[in-house]
């Protein structure tokens, strides 16, 4: 069973409280898997992105209306890192933690004790 080679940020998920956020998630996969049925369950919005191009998927994070867009993924082969180049959200966090992912285009990074506790770090 392939999972998010960075971990289980599930608990994010349950962090955000369903009557004062809507949540969307992208994933990017060539299948379903557990891990993936666990956060479709946890969201309100999914969105699996695997087979589109990068600048259309900013087309539909920005038509979608996200204000803050968390990347959970990371670097690793199939992360779609590059989607955030296009900025299709006015705040971009990545969870990659103390090392970042080396790119301009994230306006915060932080790991998920972080994110839970409210001290993200500004890139």
């Amino acid at each position: 069973d392939d999972v998010n080679p960075i971990g289980d940020w599930s608990q994010l998920l349950q962090a955000f409280l369903p009557d004062r956020f809507e949540t969307y998630c992208y994933a990017s996969l060539a299948r379903e898997n557990s891990q993936s049925l666990t956060w479709r369950n946890l969201c309100a919005h999914w969105r699996n992105i695997g087979s589109i191009r990068d600048e259309f998927v900013a087309a539909i994070i920005r038509q979608d209306k996200i204000d803050v867009l968390i990347d959970c993924d990371g670097h690793h082969g199939l992360s779609r890192l590059s989607c955030f180049n296009f900025k299709p959200a006015p705040i971009q966090i990545t969870l990659a933690g103390i090392h970042g992912t080396g790119m301009d285009s994230f306006d915060y990074r932080a790991c998920l004790s972080d994110c839970l506790v409210g001290n993200p770090i500004r890139c």
